[in-house]
């Protein structure tokens, strides 16, 4: 059976994400794995050749971008769920990473990415210790 309206995953994963992009009871906020989570649902639950898709990744990742949510795991998720043109476009063009030795989507790692996209990531913890992996 199709899950419809309020409780169709999407729907369902929409509303868990416009909480935590705003003021709520939980005082809780979006994080990279909200990020990486989105892309995931959308994948799972949307047709990739529905043209509303790639626009709806797009603009998913600017977002990512824009908040300095980019880590390992969120990167590694959008680059799981696009198709190779568009994750090129996202990144603003094969160009710059073919300058740099990366002509695969695999060969891009986050720290090939502007720091700005970075900056609200944490390191990871390792029992106490802060460690330089980011995930």
């Amino acid at each position: 059976h199709v899950e419809k309206g309020n409780y169709h995953p999407i729907a369902i994963a929409n509303r868990m994400f416009s909480m935590l992009k705003g003021k709520n009871e939980y005082d809780a906020a979006a994080t990279h794995t909200t990020y990486a989570f989105m892309f995931h649902v959308y994948r799972q639950h949307m047709d990739f050749r529905d043209k509303r898709y790639a626009t709806l990744m797009q603009n998913m990742w600017k977002h990512c971008c824009k908040d300095g949510l980019v880590s390992k795991f969120s990167l590694e998720s959008f680059r799981d769920c696009v198709l190779e043109p568009d994750f090129w476009k996202a990144l603003g063009g094969r160009d710059r990473f073919t300058k740099l030795g990366k002509t695969q989507m695999n060969d891009v790692s986050v720290e090939d990415l502007p720091k700005e996209w970075t900056r609200n990531v944490s390191p990871l913890k390792n029992r106490g210790k802060t460690t330089t992996a980011y995930r």
